[in-house]
């Protein structure tokens, strides 16, 4: 009967499949995906490219298609070296990108059992668990921000594989946290890294301290998981080491102010949803007043749907603190009780210490992740105590083991099957009919999309769905990157400083505005501004219909000049004040100006993106010049001129060029994160001597797994 027992041991996995698909049926099958808040502006178009990127064979360091150019492996956000990525390799786009959720849900469930499993805990408690976990508010939440759900579902495969290790002492297992730890850092989100570490290792004293343990022992201890932590920085230097240098050239450096760092702290009365569900009904998205229900008094989304866990979560948690606590309850309630705090924000004067210490720390609400996992080992705990007390008491549990899981479930259902807004897949196809020349145009040009003069014309009113439907309807900055439009701003993770500079100078009035849209190579205007009142804005753009404009003598992407001017002091005040002729004169290095001084312009015979990170120019050039390349300047970038080196120069601010003799040149834009090679030879070398001892630690694993089962 040992098969029997085998099997049974793995019923959690065909419960979890069969949860997951229960949940997500519409996601699975139903030919819908996903679209609110960050999913529409943010994931879903990177995914896309990524996921385009890679069928290309293609190593995606650069995006062409928002802020005239940015770099995209080096956003750790994006997901490139995540291993779980490869499902878009498999699947065709949107199916890839629903699976890629489901999947990571699934894992968190089968994680979750191993872990309360791993703990002495029964079967039924860990599918409670895991239910739990993986329907509860927060993970469901975190799926609209989906960095965050990449990062939490290793959280409790951490816990489960180091938990292993320090009871069971085999290698494979530290071998297998490391890898874990490695996927949490590839899932892109920092902060939650940084706390899942935490956790991890404080959990791990908690284990060893059931134990005498003396200062060698704990020294060991310290040692071994600092070890740990650093092979797997040293497998994922090949993704964090441009992100970090990317963090240098970043608005972030600087850190943010308290105001910044404590935007979406949590209200105190949110906390009643640890009892109460909030029920996103399928109005939800369709009807403003159902959110001002949701979310009193004005319907103001917070960056936590949803912190429900279930109605049986908290009494549960509360049998197993209050009746003969143990070391690792009395942890997990402390846990409970830090996540909330930090939660809170700025509605607790505690958080001043926390901001102090990690300015860097912002969106208070997502620490609750620590809160959510402490109440989910806690009800565990709570449930086993309670199951124990009625076995003692004569009590049949047989049926009541599995009722209360399922009872868990369709509560879970039932509250938050609406919390995430699905459309139709042609939903991401649709735009306004007013469209349709930017559509049309086959042409390489940049859009500039005028959101706010959208945006501030909608009501109070004004329902979830209509307001994304408009963002997708004019095609808002990074939506149209499936259709391929290149926008001049955008939506990034990093927040660029030359990304700043360039949603600064779109903030000021529309004559700085036009100047850099001409610069940018834009074409096209999407905006809702009445322009006819102002002659003089009219006299460089035409309307084409109602909220499309034409840029008159537009700029190419490249072209070359005769004439360089000096630069300047590079500010926006500076920026707004100089006037110079862009078709045949173009700002640069005081050094370059004195070789090139006869405005001219040309144009050049053709440009080419052969890959989204190199491009291709070919010009028969009339005269000496300065080519000018309308892609933002970043280091990393390195020219080629008939096949030789040639110096980039920085012009017009935020774009870049090269320096051209008379005749016929090709020249070649190359750009691959600094430090690159560097970094992929350590990630490349670590992980060799990693993989050979994981392969073998895991074939004497299961050699030594095998001996003991016949025995």
């Amino acid at each position: 009967m040992t098969w029997y027992y085998k099997l049974r041991n793995k019923t959690f996995i065909f419960i979890a499949f069969i949860t997951v698909f229960i949940f997500f049926y519409p996601l699975i099958c139903a030919e819908e995906t996903l679209y609110f808040r960050d999913v529409q502006s943010f994931f879903y178009p990177m995914k896309y490219f990524l996921a385009q990127s890679f069928k290309s064979g293609v190593m995606p360091f650069w995006c062409p298609l928002y802020f005239c150019g940015a770099p995209f492996m080096s956003d750790i956000q994006t997901g490139v070296f995540y291993l779980p990525s490869l499902i878009f390799l498999v699947f065709s786009y949107p199916l890839s990108f629903n699976l890629y959720i489901v999947f990571h849900v699934f894992l968190c469930f089968c994680f979750v059992c191993l872990f309360i499993r791993g703990i002495g805990l029964s079967v039924p408690a860990a599918i409670f668990s895991a239910i739990a976990y993986s329907y509860g508010g927060y993970v469901l939440s975190s799926i609209n921000l989906l960095n965050n759900l990449t990062v939490i579902t290793w959280l409790p495969a951490m816990l489960w594989s180091y938990t292993r290790a320090l009871t069971l002492r085999y290698l494979f297992y530290y071998l297998l946290t490391v890898l874990f730890l490695c996927l949490a850092i590839l899932g892109g989100e920092p902060q939650l890294f940084i706390l899942s570490v935490i956790v991890t290792f404080f959990f791990g004293l908690v284990l060893c301290s059931k134990n005498k343990i003396n200062i060698h022992l704990f020294m060991k201890y310290n040692l071994i998981f600092v070890t740990m932590v650093i092979v797997s920085l040293m497998i994922t230097v090949v993704q964090w080491g441009p992100t970090y240098f990317d963090y240098q050239n970043s608005m972030r450096i600087k850190g943010f102010n308290f105001s910044e760092a404590t935007e979406f702290s949590m209200f105190w009365d949110r906390l009643k949803h640890l009892l109460m569900p909030v029920l996103f009904s399928r109005s939800f998205g369709s009807e403003q007043s159902v959110v001002n229900a949701i979310f009193p008094p004005h319907g103001s989304i917070p960056w936590l749907l949803s912190i429900y866990p279930g109605l049986l979560l908290v009494p549960l948690a509360m049998i197993s603190i209050f009746k003969k606590p143990l070391r690792e309850t009395v942890f997990w309630g402390c846990l409970f009780l830090l996540g909330v705090i930090l939660a809170l924000g700025n509605h607790t004067p505690l958080y001043h210490l926390v901001y102090k210490i990690l300015p860097f720390f912002r969106f208070p609400e997502k620490f609750y992740f620590l809160s959510n996992i402490g109440l989910v080992v806690l009800a565990a705990y709570g449930f086993d105590r309670i199951m124990f007390s009625l076995m003692n008491a004569g009590v049949h549990t047989k049926y009541i083991l599995w009722i209360i899981p399922l009872i868990l479930f369709a509560d879970l259902y039932i509250a938050h099957s609406n919390l995430n807004l699905t459309c139709k897949i042609n939903y991401y196809q649709l735009s306004s009919p007013f469209y349709k020349p930017v559509m049309q145009d086959k042409e390489l040009f940049r859009v500039y999309v005028d959101e706010e003069s959208f945006t501030s014309r909608l009501s109070a009113n004004t329902s979830i769905n209509e307001g994304q439907m408009l963002f997708q309807a004019i095609k808002a900055a990074n939506v149209g990157i499936i259709n391929n439009i290149n926008y001049v701003d955008g939506k990034t993770g990093m927040e660029l400083q030359y990304q700043w500079i360039m949603a600064e100078i779109l903030k000021q009035p529309w004559p700085e505005r036009i100047k850099l849209l001409q610069l940018s190579n834009v074409r096209y205007i999407v905006s809702a501004e009445n322009f006819e009142n102002n002659p003089d804005i009219m006299k460089q753009i035409r309307r084409i219909n109602p909220i499309l404009f034409e840029i008159r003598n537009d700029l190419p992407r490249a072209w070359i000049v005769g004439e360089i001017s000096p630069l300047g002091a590079w500010n926006l005040k500076d920026y707004s004040t100089r006037q110079f002729n862009a078709r045949t004169s173009a700002l640069g290095p005081g050094s370059v100006a004195t070789r090139h001084k006869t405005p001219h312009y040309q144009g050049v015979d053709n440009i080419i993106y052969d890959k989204p990170d190199r491009i291709l120019i070919n010009v028969s050039a009339i005269k000496p010049g300065v080519l000018v390349l309308a892609e933002s300047a970043y280091p990393g970038w390195r020219a080629s001129v008939n096949g030789k080196p040639a110096n980039i120069i920085r012009l017009n601010y935020l774009f870049q060029g090269v320096e051209l003799d008379s005749g016929r040149q090709q020249i070649i834009f190359e750009y691959q994160p600094p430090f690159f090679m560097l970094y992929l030879t350590i990630s490349i070398m670590t992980l060799l001597v990693f993989m050979v001892i994981l392969v073998l630690e895991t074939n004497k694993f299961f050699r030594n797994k095998k001996t003991r089962g016949k025995t």
